[in-house]
């Protein structure tokens, strides 16, 4: 491009830059006569090719001691470049870089000189013109790809051919399919496309070649696609700058699966569930495989100095991108890994051990080698073990394992796993407390209630008794059959608020209290009355526990409350009384079949009874054959059920059923909880029918 071309004045041209870094060119004989004069020359020195074809070079040389320096150069067969004075054709003189190649001939033995010149300023945007070509096009990390009118690789630097996004090998004259891979290269070619017949650019565009699995750890990139036009802006292809985002685009998909992982890992109380959340937030995102192995027995937890390589370990469970280990421990299986394994130092050490190739030659090769050999036949690459330890207590040791991308595990890799695992042994160990805890809840809640209920002469007596869910905790429902003076005999049923070690320790007293109250043969509403006082009593006593901390699970010391049903039948008189602290009523079904609920008016539960209000009561004659249902909220209530719908099932239910108590026990759960599935709350039930009067 000849040097003076000027850009228009309203748009830019990367030309114009290009052109000022241009240099103007001709050729010496071997004496140093010009042979050749170019346009450029012409241009720069004013001399057409008639005025210095066949003469000296030093001509054009306005000093004597460039003259005889250029003399030399030539003589001597060096050439080179020197700063010089050039004479122009109107007698002014430029300041310029001379430069003298030599060249061979290409046949003979005689050679040619290649002479090129510029003014000082030219070669100072000679020298940038060359230094940003240098960095666009080899020694940047920007990405760089020119694709012609027909969308095939016209060029491309090398820093892009070396991305791992892209197809290996030489680049020029693919089409765009066969540069870009993966699940993006449509989208992306249609890109290039829409460029190249609109000339609208694509700026900024983030691209993502993960797998079909989302793995976080698959290359990401951004480039910026404008369309290359001649100064008559016609099309002449599209070139693509483009910047790698793979470590950042990793770094926020780490964040994000973080997130995740604090809203599930440790949601239930359940060792297994907790385990498998834990697992399912890695694979595939973070790894192919993972496998989470706890010491034996359960429960066992160990300070790492004390670990053994003989010590056996359960495993919990596994997760797989394909089902490719056929040597695998199945879950609940026994392991023992070697000593010196990755695993072994891992849980030794408290920290994660990385292996970033695998091979034969590793460390763990040499002590389990059948297992490492099947990993290296499935293209296993990477390994990590990463210890599951809490409070500087190890329970056990992750495994992870990478085949099918080329990256290998890395520092930040660790890290992520390392603080997943960190809270999976948290809730491992809280899951575990709990288990443990809700055993000695229900051992005593059993404990508790009465062991049997002896036959008595007024009434038969059937009961049930259902514990709810693990994951809700142990409550304070209880029950009892008290015999009474002259034959009566009192029925109960009763519910401590709350869940755990202290509401069924809750139950315990106040089943005392009712037993003891029971004794003095007051009127039931005069019992609920004084077991009110009793209860708040035993709440304010909690004020002297030395660590409050210690209780404050679902039910507070501080804060009793229970409700509570008392009936008392007397068969001399056939009078049934009834009286309700906060408790759903009873549900009565007489000899007809027809069944009734009593009105009771709205009480409070025990302990809540700060106003001092008589209990809810009322006073009913009952033939023989009548029965009488004793029950607590969990039998009508549930989480997808109103009170008030449960209420009606269960009296379509009893409407007509003439199956004796126990027989009848079964019907109601079967038709109230279903297939016997978890429950939310207790469940408590007691059903007695009245007998008819013996001959004494």
């Amino acid at each position: 491009m000849a040097m003076g071309m000027q850009s228009t004045p309203d748009r830019f041209q990367f030309g114009d830059f290009i052109a000022r870094t241009c240099t103007a060119a001709f050729t010496l004989d071997a004496d140093g006569t010009v042979a050749t004069w170019s346009q450029d020359a012409e241009e720069l020195l004013g001399y057409s090719a008639e005025d210095v074809v066949g003469s000296p070079a030093t001509a054009l040389l306005a000093k004597e001691s460039d003259r005889s320096d250029l003399t030399s150069r030539v003589l001597s067969g060096l050439g080179g470049a020197d700063r010089t004075t050039l004479r122009h054709q109107g007698g002014s003189d430029i300041d310029a870089w001379l430069r003298l190649d030599r060249v061979p001939v290409l046949g003979e033995t005689a050679h040619i000189w290649l002479a090129t010149m510029a003014d000082v300023e030219s070669a100072k945007y000679a020298d940038m013109g060359s230094a940003l070509l240098e960095a666009m096009f080899g020694g940047s990390k920007i990405g760089l790809i020119v694709y012609d009118s027909d969308l095939r690789v016209a060029f491309a630097n090398t820093t892009l051919q070396r991305w791992p996004h892209l197809s290996d090998g030489q680049l020029t004259g693919r089409p765009p399919g066969e540069v870009v891979c993966g699940a993006q290269a449509d989208a992306y070619e249609r890109g290039l496309r829409y460029v190249l017949r609109t000339g609208r650019s694509i700026i900024s565009a983030q691209w993502s070649n993960v797998d079909s699995a989302g793995a976080i750890y698959g290359s990401t990139w951004t480039d910026s696609i404008f369309r290359l036009e001649d100064r008559s802006e016609n099309s002449l292809g599209v070139a693509d700058v483009m910047f790698d985002t793979s470590e950042s685009a990793r770094s926020r998909g780490r964040l994000a699966l973080m997130s995740r992982a604090i809203k599930r890992i440790g949601a239930s109380l359940d060792v297994e569930e907790t385990v498998a959340e834990f697992c399912d937030m890695l694979v595939p995102q973070v790894a192919d495989f993972i496998a989470v192995d706890l010491l034996e027995p359960p429960g066992q937890e160990l300070k790492a100095y004390a670990i053994d390589p003989s010590t056996p370990m359960r495993r919990m469970t596994s997760k797989s991108t394909q089902e490719l280990l056929t040597a695998e421990i199945p879950p609940q299986g026994t392991i023992v890994w070697p000593p010196e394994s990755p695993q072994i130092d891992a849980m030794y050490e408290e920290r994660p051990v990385v292996i970033r190739k695998l091979s034969e030659n590793s460390e763990w090769y040499a002590t389990d080698p059948v297992w490492v050999s099947e990993l290296l036949d499935i293209g296993v690459h990477s390994a990590m073990a990463v210890p599951i330890l809490t409070d500087e207590v190890v329970i056990g040791v992750a495994t992870l394992l990478r085949w099918r991308k080329p990256i290998s595990f890395e520092t930040d890799d660790a890290r992520l796993v390392e603080e997943l695992a960190c809270r999976t042994a948290l809730s491992i160990d809280n899951a575990r407390r709990y288990d443990t805890k809700n055993h000695i809840a229900l051992a005593l809640q059993r404990r508790l209630l009465p062991q049997c209920i002896k036959t008595h002469s007024a009434v038969e007596v059937a009961y049930r008794y259902l514990p709810a869910d693990d994951s809700v905790g142990i409550g304070g429902d209880w029950f009892d059959v008290i015999p009474l003076p002259n034959q009566r005999v009192a029925l109960v049923v009763g519910d401590v608020t709350g869940h755990g070690i202290h509401a069924a320790a809750a139950m315990g007293r106040l089943r005392a209290t009712i037993c003891t109250l029971a004794a003095l043969d007051m009127p039931p509403d005069d019992l609920l009355f004084h077991a009110d006082k009793v209860t708040r009593q035993l709440g304010e006593g909690a004020d002297d526990i030395e660590d409050p901390a210690a209780v404050s699970e679902t039910c507070s010391w501080g804060t009793i409350g229970a409700t509570c049903l008392y009936v008392v039948y007397d068969p001399a008189s056939q009078r049934c009384t009834i009286a309700c602290a906060g408790h759903p009523a009873p549900v009565i079904i007489y000899p007809d079949g027809n069944v009734e609920v009593p009105q009771l008016s709205a009480s409070p539960p025990l302990g809540m009874n700060l106003l001092g209000l008589s209990s809810s009561s009322a006073d009913m004659k009952l033939q023989p054959g009548t029965s009488l249902v004793l029950f607590s909220d969990g039998l009508i209530e549930r989480r997808d059920r109103d009170i008030e719908v449960g209420m009606n099932i269960l009296r379509r239910t009893l409407r007509h059923a003439e199956a004796p108590p126990d027989r009848l026990c079964d019907l109601i759960l079967h038709t109230m909880m279903g297939t016997g599935g978890p429950v939310a709350d207790d469940v408590t039930m007691l059903i007695a029918r009245i007998r008819a009067p013996g001959p004494h």
